[in-house]
């Protein structure tokens, strides 16, 4: 207890020397650690230096301003108005019903006429000329041929017999025998011209002439529910759709065309071609 009080005694006579002592024990320790920071600092900076210098630096992509330059030019020209065509707004569309009740659109103007018309098939129709044989009336010979002509008669057609002489021609003649060869009367083959060209063949009994003369084809309206089976070009009658009639007015391997009564004409395609 004495050895506080003395303690308490000392401190109370020299208390400001003793906080001065503190004071300057701290000052040296912070001149002697300033130094050393600097040094810390120093290097810290010479690294942030030497990263910076060895780092690349990124270059900047451009932008892309293609759809903003686009979005203006269409901002610029104004769009067209277009008042026509198939759009509904200014031009309403009829329906029509068809034979089975169901109702089809009408956008061209003729799908319930020849714009609904499909060719299933076309199948060619045979002019064909056989030899066969003489025929004998004393002294006269006149030799015997079988024609066929499909084109006139379709497929229904039957073949005629044809005498003719040698030389001789009438108008209700197809052709005309022009020369014999072999004998007369036995010959190994005959050469003849046909009466509306200025075509010739040679046919005998195992060789016959064969040409195609024309065609015939197999149409179908299926709005209409309308069939049209072995039609040939410039039939009798034509075809009737609705209330209009067709004339053929021609039919190749691969379409048909068929004309109206105003003269505007439609070439229809066979079914499967390009």
């Amino acid at each position: 207890m004495d050895a506080l009080k003395k303690l308490g005694a000392v401190f109370g006579r020299h208390y400001e020397k003793i906080i001065l002592s503190v004071i300057l024990l701290a000052l040296l320790a912070a001149a002697a650690y300033l130094p050393f920071r600097v040094s810390q600092n120093r290097d810290m900076i010479r690294e942030v230096l030497e990263l910076d210098v060895r780092t690349r630096k990124k270059e900047s992509q451009p932008v892309d301003t293609a759809p903003y330059d686009q979005m203006l030019k269409r901002t610029k020209t104004a769009p067209k108005l277009t008042l026509s065509g198939e759009h509904n707004l200014f031009n309403p569309v009829v329906w029509k019903k068809g034979r089975d009740g169901t109702l089809f659109k009408v956008v061209k103007g003729d799908e319930d006429g020849p714009g609904g018309l499909v060719v299933n098939a076309i199948r060619p129709l045979y002019f064909s000329v056989e030899y066969d044989g003489i025929q004998t009336s004393g002294e006269s010979i006149r030799y015997k041929f079988i024609v066929l002509d499909e084109a006139k008669g379709g497929r229904t057609a039957r073949p005629r017999q044809v005498y003719l002489s040698l030389g001789a021609s009438s108008k209700n003649d197809p052709f005309v025998v022009t020369k014999v060869n072999g004998p007369t009367d036995n010959p190994t083959s005959v050469e003849i011209r046909f009466a509306d060209s200025t075509e010739t063949a040679t046919i005998s009994k195992e060789k016959p002439f064969r040409r195609v003369a024309g065609h015939e084809a197999d149409m179908a309206h299926e709005k209409l529910g309308s069939r049209f089976s072995n039609v040939r070009a410039k039939q009798p009658g034509g075809i009737r759709l609705g209330a209009q009639t067709y004339i053929i007015v021609a039919i190749t391997k691969d379409e048909v065309t068929i004309q109206s009564s105003t003269s505007k004409r439609w070439t229809v395609p066979l079914k499967g071609t390009p």
